[in-house]
């Protein structure tokens, strides 16, 4: 005979018990199934919040609040200090779209401090409402004098100084610098000579398309925040399904940032999404326009790693021949094909062999590096010569050139051009 109906709900009530709490078990006792168990109700609450929230994560980024329409109600942001209440810019940064957010000052210092890689500053001390002007060029300067008492192998700290863009301006502040020095001459007048030289050389780079305009002044801190308040937009453009049309503009030649901008306010309901003067609507603005230009650089780079090296044209061999006598001022080079370029790390007579991986950038770098840096790589090059730890310094600087380029164009990069600028004198500088 058959059990009873009530036996039988009994069993299946037992076995449902018996699986419920093994899968407590679980959940309690296993790291995977917590995971797991907490990614779905992180899911579900965005998912609610979102349904009945009127804003999004960009919008809230950018400042922007659905529930006030005044400016002055709005969520505050690192960006706000770029722009008056009314609007009107601050900063030379707004309008400069390859310069990067980073700007240092230190109100109560009598040092000169150096405004990022490739920006000078001229600051002027007083009360709360002082000025600093933030221009591109690469000014920061070394005191030789601070080297005099250095060894080989200490750590020493360097007062850098910048170049004053204002007339009007008084008196610099710096900040110091822990650097590693390179060596001693034991004379120290050598030495001494060849730091001046390079300081003469850093100080005649500048920019032409350097700005007068003031700005406000933004510690490191806010610095970096405001830095970061831009990659949080980049990541939010990409990783978003709806901005895919939107992205792939940010990223071709002729992207016009203004008109991404219009787009990006309606699809993700900012408030007042037809107005482009709104704070939030200013900020996005901006922080596309740092984007773009990375995409920008990102374009320049590659086109000179596929800009081959020829030896048939005259651009391409002076700048070769500049590189020896740069690293090799003492030694004069027998021919074009010569053993001589192993000394410098080629692998052959040829140099132009060893570029085909990247092109006219792995010779721009070099050059870079030992024009405007020519103590540091030629002591790199000295210990190239190593007997027992040995390298080839053309190769491996190239070979870095290839990692720059790959952190570059994976996107790991975007946070320091951010912060330092999208020239392309900041990649070198990284370099």
């Amino acid at each position: 005979m058959p059990p009873p109906r009530h036996q039988t709900a009994s069993a299946a009530l037992a076995a449902v018990r018996r699986h419920v709490h093994q899968w407590i078990g679980l959940v309690l006792y296993n790291s995977i199934y917590q995971n797991i168990l907490l990614l779905h109700i992180y899911r579900i609450i965005k998912f609610i919040y979102g349904f009945f929230s009127r804003s999004t994560e960009l919008s809230r980024i950018c400042g922007a609040s659905a529930s006030s329409s005044s400016p002055s109600s709005s969520p505050s942001t690192p960006l706000d200090c770029l722009w008056t209440p009314l609007g009107h810019p601050t900063s030379a940064l707004v309008n400069n779209i390859h310069a990067g957010t980073i700007v240092y000052s230190n109100p109560s210092s009598n040092l000169s401090i150096p405004v990022g890689n490739g920006r000078r500053a001229s600051v002027q001390t007083g009360p709360a409402s002082a000025t600093i002007s933030s221009t591109p060029s690469f000014s920061t300067l070394i005191d030789p004098a601070s080297f005099a008492s250095a060894s080989a192998s200490s750590t020493l700290t360097a007062r850098l100084s910048t170049e004053s863009t204002d007339s009007s301006v008084s008196s610099a502040q710096s900040v110091p610098l822990v650097i590693e020095a390179l060596g001693e001459d034991p004379s120290g007048v050598h030495k001494q000579q060849q730091q001046q030289q390079e300081v003469r050389q850093r100080k005649k780079r500048h920019d032409s398309t350097s700005s007068s305009s003031h700005t406000t002044i933004m510690d490191l801190r806010q610095s970096k925040a405001a830095a970061g308040m831009i990659y949080r937009i980049d990541r939010c453009i990409l990783f978003s399904k709806e901005l895919t049309a939107e992205r792939r503009e940010l990223e071709a030649a002729d992207c016009d940032p203004i008109e991404v901008t219009r787009q990006i306010l309606r699809r993700k309901r900012f408030p007042d999404s037809a107005s482009l003067s709104t704070p939030a609507a200013r900020k996005l603005q901006y922080a596309l326009e740092r984007v773009a230009s990375t995409h920008q650089l990102a374009r320049e780079i590659n086109q000179r790693v596929h800009t081959k090296y020829d030896s048939t044209n005259p651009a391409h061999e002076r700048k070769l021949m500049l590189l020896w006598d740069l690293l090799r001022p003492q030694d004069k080079l027998e021919g074009r094909y010569t053993k001589q370029w192993t000394e410098i790390g080629f692998q052959g007579k040829d140099p132009a062999t060893d570029f085909r991986g990247m092109g006219m950038l792995g010779l721009d770098d070099l050059v870079y590096y030992a024009k405007y840096y020519p103590m540091s790589s030629k002591h790199a090059l000295e210990c190239s010569h190593d007997a027992i730890s040995w390298y080839s310094f053309a190769i491996v600087g190239i070979n870095i050139t290839s990692f720059a380029v790959q952190t570059l164009r994976t996107r790991q990069l975007q946070y320091y051009l951010f912060l330092n600028g999208t020239d392309i004198s900041v990649y070198h500088e990284l370099y």
